[in-house]
């Protein structure tokens, strides 16, 4: 919030003296404002969903040990994500006409960098968020394995992962499952999802994973629900 109200003061310092202001410091101080208030709007959300998931919830208690465990993703999450990316690559452009202004090459390279990849990952973003109607998804754990509406419906059999792991990835939390055969878990989908299965293989991540950001239910109880409807040939790991 700090840097967002300085970027803010810049900003307006420059724009009350229009005269004696660099193109520069006007494009910085707005890639400023747009990087780190994107920034505040994203932690922000997350500290209010962290806080509702500890609360106690019946709606995912379960009844049987056949009982799957049905979640769903915050439309709101995916809504401010999917803005928080078109920021930062907003951000990047702004930097990017910062440094041609000023003749920096250390911007001109973040500022590409940032338009770039977050621009990327916004037009990724509104695809999914397109195919699946404007939902952000539902996952469920079941007694015959992992069901993603995002896959289209798909059933991933327990049979077919070998490890399913929880770490952290660049400060978010997430569920990686590594297939037994992971070109041919990738063969099966169809579109956008088929591509990013095989680029995730490429780069050596896991082919498929759950995010646990925006969704409905804590990581203990997302866990618990696997360790109860795995089979043993499945292997979990907690990192």
């Amino acid at each position: 919030m700090a840097l967002t109200a300085s970027g803010a003061w810049m900003l307006v310092d420059r724009l009350r003296h229009p005269a004696t202001a660099d193109p520069d410091q006007l494009w910085m101080a707005l890639a400023v404002v747009v990087m780190f208030g994107a920034c505040g709007l994203l932690f922000g959300f997350e500290i209010v969903a962290a806080a509702r998931k500890r609360r106690p919830s019946d709606s995912h208690r379960q009844g049987t040990s056949e009982a799957p465990l049905v979640m769903a993703y915050s439309n709101v999450w995916m809504g401010i994500a999917l803005a928080g990316c078109a920021a930062f690559a907003a951000a990047g452009l702004f930097m990017l006409k910062a440094s041609l202004a000023g003749g920096a090459l250390g911007e001109f390279v973040v500022g590409l960098l940032a338009a770039v990849v977050f621009g990327g990952f916004a037009v990724i973003g509104g695809a999914r968020l397109w195919q699946s109607g404007w939902s952000g998804g539902r996952v469920s754990i079941e007694a015959a394995g992992i069901r993603d509406s995002r896959l289209g419906g798909r059933l991933i059999a327990w049979d077919e992962i070998a490890v399913v792991t929880c770490r952290t990835f660049y400060g978010q939390r997430l569920v990686e499952v590594r297939f037994r055969d992971p070109q041919a878990f990738a063969a099966s989908l169809a579109g956008l999802q088929r591509l990013l299965a095989r680029l995730n293989g490429t780069f050596g991540f896991a082919s498929y994973a759950i995010t646990l950001t925006g969704l409905s239910v804590s990581e203990q109880e997302l866990v618990a629900a696997i360790v109860r409807l795995k089979p043993a040939s499945v292997t979990l790991l907690r990192l």
